[in-house]
């Protein structure tokens, strides 16, 4: 996914963070979704809501091509 903004694909990853500690906590309460509810809070602490640095045209190209597995 290219953007026009080199922060939109961090913005997206916090948006999908959100959405899926609300899908978690719309769901019936186990040990399993509390892992996974607190990794989600976890994973959304620590992503910085604003870069400290200059992204790199590099920098674009990584965050914007699908990871191969």
């Amino acid at each position: 996914m290219l953007t026009a903004h080199p922060t939109e694909v961090q913005r997206q990853s916090i948006l999908d963070c959100e959405r899926e500690i609300a899908r978690l906590v719309a769901t019936q309460p186990s040990p399993a979704r509390e892992q996974a509810l607190h990794a989600e809070i976890l994973r959304l602490w620590l992503t910085a809501m604003l870069r400290l640095s200059k992204l790199t045209v590099a920098d674009e190209i990584t965050n914007a091509l699908p990871i191969s597995a």
